[in-house]
């Protein structure tokens, strides 16, 4: 079996522990990284705590069986969308109609043989990353949208209560944007966000997550940077912005744009990862308000 080189994190859940050994050497041939659960609640648990790609997950268990562990995530928000590969000793139709109804990627009975079962985890994280590169696209911009920030927000947040690892945030706001869009049109109005796109992705790291929330409003998460770097960055992006020639096709007249950000940081005391755009937000916000008066 060949090694493949992967970032997929897989959290295995079986009540037996050779079971998950088994099956954690099997991922590690293939350099998967791995997490265990004994149990449905503790799987439940692992996933709400640590990033997770994919769950491999047996049927027969104590407490919660595999079926219930499906229901719970598929009823969650943070959760629900992430793939389910179900193993079982048993190959009953039923289980497999039950199980598909619940959302299930694939299904594999136990022992399962190791190349078939790498082959469909690689099909399923594929299938899922096309699907991200689809629903989590702006189609204006080109940029990552809403549901692709909050997914990477809850992945950041994770991380920092797990590791302590800093970062920071960004609510970037277009200055006078309905103006622009009464003054030169709505076509006019798509081609400076599509610009502000371009600008942001040039003038920021390739590590930075740039996403366009909505309207003229977009977010930046900044993996590693502390507030003074955040102030730094930002600072750098709101220079290429005002100094960006932005020209209206139709009448060939300049159009004056600029940004107003705010920015936030992770610290231990904050429990629930949106109140840290909520404080980027207000910030922008008071900004804003500061360079109008």
């Amino acid at each position: 079996m060949s090694a493949l080189h992967t970032d997929a994190t897989i959290l295995i859940v079986d009540d037996e522990k050779k079971g998950r050994h088994l099956i954690k050497s099997i991922l590690k041939q293939a350099n998967y990284s791995t997490l265990e659960a004994s149990d449905g609640l503790e799987a439940l648990s692992v996933m709400r705590s640590e990033h997770t790609d994919l769950v491999v997950l047996d049927i027969r268990m104590p407490r919660m069986d595999g079926y219930k562990v499906c229901q719970e995530m598929r009823s969650d928000e943070s959760l629900k969308w992430i793939p389910v590969i179900m193993l079982t000793v048993m190959g009953d139709t039923l289980d497999r109609v039950r199980g598909h109804r619940l959302g299930i990627d694939d299904y594999m009975v136990k022992p399962v043989n190791p190349e078939e079962f790498l082959t469909r985890v690689s099909s399923v994280l594929k299938r899922r990353r096309m699907y991200e590169e689809i629903s989590m696209k702006d189609s204006l911009t080109g940029l990552y949208n809403l549901n692709f920030y909050q997914k990477q927000l809850d992945i950041f947040a994770k991380m920092a209560k797990r590791t302590g690892a800093e970062f920071s945030i960004a609510v970037a706001d277009i200055d006078g944007f309905k103006a622009i869009n009464d003054t030169y049109g709505h076509t006019a109005g798509n081609d400076v966000l599509i610009e502000i796109s371009r600008v942001m992705k040039n003038t920021l790291r390739e590590s930075d997550i740039i996403t366009r929330y909505g309207g003229d409003e977009f977010t930046v998460i900044f993996p590693d940077l502390a507030a003074p770097q955040a102030a730094i960055a930002v600072s750098k992006l709101k220079n290429a912005v005002s100094s960006e020639i932005f020209i209206d096709k139709r009448t060939r007249k300049r159009i004056p744009v600029t940004l107003s950000i705010g920015t936030a940081t992770w610290t231990r005391d904050i429990t629930d990862p949106n109140k840290l755009f909520d404080i980027a937000d207000r910030n922008m916000y008071e900004e804003k308000k500061r360079a109008s008066s």
